[in-house]
């Protein structure tokens, strides 16, 4: 009986006729640390801040100048308490690296559950095409607390090109990271365990998108691993339209699947959007953005900036958006909309302009618990070009909650912000997590002057804990139990108390993504 009811699980949904109207609250500010030249946020992708579902333990990975080096080095600070306090670690990084170190993204892998001990991190850094003063590379920290790294440099490996993303396996001890090969072509996957045997797989052919590839994230999910990004399908209209899609892999990266397209004009709720939103609509590049991550239940997300074109230029005609799989199909979630177009770089910034609004999502891996956050100014006035940092949240069958402010500072302009694609579970108070960051230049009231170089002196980063709060059922169960029979599996429970609830409803997942049975 046991081992039946392990191979097909069983979720009970109970559906509200009232909803709970609770909103998420954010901690103070915390300092997280002070250095010059704290340039990992200046590009929307990365993922310079990382933390463990299960556990305490947080980490924020950036390049910064100190006495280490005679120029900037690679960087990291560590949290063991939910972000309260912070210490500054400093990898010894291989000789064979430059000390650049400049745009890394984290990865942050916990062998068991709470066992801290057991942590390891894995980043690679690199350079624009543009800013060809910095080697490519990446660092492995097998011993987090006692900073025991190793590293490789990628421009001294022939073909190989390193990418501004990376993950971990959570069933395995594999790093994961990818590389275009060359303009125009195709896309690999590099996996490690040690960063001395790489290992390269063709990922995605050339033939299957068009034009500009942007990627947006991985994730893995019982061993199997997902990979997200936007690009044009080919053939998909003049001009050609741009879309989220992700492949899959379930042998570790050797094979992956076809690419899965995700037309969002036929997402249910998400009908009068046309297009992604381009945040510098007039320019001669296209600035789009999305992030993606894999919920608790196995299936995808993506939060979008998207746009209705039938509005007109300038007016509030776009908003972020979260798409995500509904048995078969797609749906919509609106995170917030009617945002005006805006040119983001009308002043610079520790992120100089490149952050754009910023969309990130994240997700629990115990139960349906989301945070989208992102960046503009003050919703109440979205002409104004200083910008603030926003998050909203939701659970499992709720819509989101209308997005909370987190700096509220009218002379200041907050456009590098980052947020872990994982939300963190507190078992001892039962509370859910989402772990935000950004950095300004320390002591420093005001927004960034253009051509003044603010974002080279000494920057103050800051970490802020977002409690999400859970809804209470309404809903007291005495027993839940599940016998199987020759016809399948009774499930029988028996309630104590019932307030506000309408009907109840079981979903059956059996590996494939939950599906509601008839009752």
């Amino acid at each position: 009986m046991r081992n039946i009811c392990h191979k097909i699980s069983y979720a009970l949904i109970i559906t509200l006729a009232c909803s709970v109207s609770v909103m998420s609250q954010a901690s103070q500010w915390i300092p997280v640390d002070t250095m010059q030249n704290t340039f990992s946020t200046a590009s929307p992708n990365l993922g310079p801040i990382a933390s463990s579902h299960y556990s305490p333990l947080v980490m924020i990975l950036h390049r910064g100048k100190t006495s280490y080096a005679s120029s900037s080095a690679l960087v990291y600070n560590l949290s063991t308490d939910n972000g309260n306090t912070w210490s500054r670690k400093l990898p010894p990084i291989n000789t064979q690296i430059g000390f650049g170190a400049r745009y890394p993204t984290l990865a942050l892998k916990l062998d068991s559950g709470q066992a801290l001990q057991t942590a390891k991190a894995f980043s690679t850094f690199g350079h624009l095409t543009a800013i060809p003063e910095v080697d490519q590379g990446a660092a492995l920290v097998s011993d987090l607390f006692n900073s025991t790294s190793t590293s490789v440099a990628f421009n001294q490996m022939t073909g190989s090109q390193s990418g501004q993303l990376c993950w971990a396996s959570d069933t395995e001890n594999r790093f994961f990271w990818i590389g275009q090969n060359s303009p125009g072509g195709g896309i690999t996957l590099n996996r490690t365990s040690d960063l001395v045997n790489i290992e390269s797989f063709p990922m995605i052919n050339s033939a299957d998108f068009a034009e500009v590839f942007i990627p947006l994230q991985g994730d893995s999910y019982n061993g199997k691993l997902y990979f997200g990004f936007i690009a044009a399908k080919p053939g998909s209209g003049t001009p050609l339209v741009y879309m989220p899609a992700y492949v899959t892999s379930t042998d570790n990266g050797a094979t992956w699947s076809p690419v899965n397209w995700v037309d969002f004009r036929q997402a249910l709720g998400a009908s009068r959007f046309d297009r992604l939103w381009d945040y510098k609509p007039n320019d001669q590049f296209l600035q789009l953005q999305g992030d993606m991550v894999v919920g608790f239940d196995g299936l995808v997300h993506f939060a979008l900036g998207l746009q209705d074109t039938n509005v007109a230029v300038g007016q509030s005609r776009n908003a972020i958006v979260e798409i995500y799989q509904t048995g078969s199909y797609w749906s919509a979630l609106i995170v917030h909309e009617n945002f005006s177009d805006l040119s983001w770089s009308k002043l610079d910034g520790p992120a100089l302009g490149q952050m754009g609004y910023s969309v990130n999502i994240a997700a629990g891996k115990s139960m349906g618990v989301y945070a989208v956050s992102f960046v503009h100014p003050p919703l109440n006035s979205p002409l104004d070009s200083l910008c603030d940092v926003y998050v909203a949240t939701r659970t499992e069958g709720t819509y989101y909650y209308y997005p909370q402010n987190l700096t509220q500072t009218p002379g200041k302009n907050e456009n590098s912000h980052h947020m872990s694609p994982r939300i963190s579970l507190n078992l001892s108070a039962f509370e859910y997590y989402a772990r935000i960051m950004y950095n300004y230049p320390a002591g420093y009231e005001g927004h960034f002057p253009n051509g003044e170089a603010y974002e080279t002196l000494p920057s103050t980063i800051y970490f802020a804990n977002i409690n999400i709060p859970i809804p209470l059922s309404p809903v007291e169960f005495t027993s839940f139990t599940a016998r199987s029979n020759s016809k399948g599996v009774i499930l029988e429970w028996v309630t104590a108390t019932e307030k506000n609830n309408f009907i109840f409803t079981v979903e059956k997942n059996s590996g494939e993504g939950f599906m509601q049975l008839e009752l």
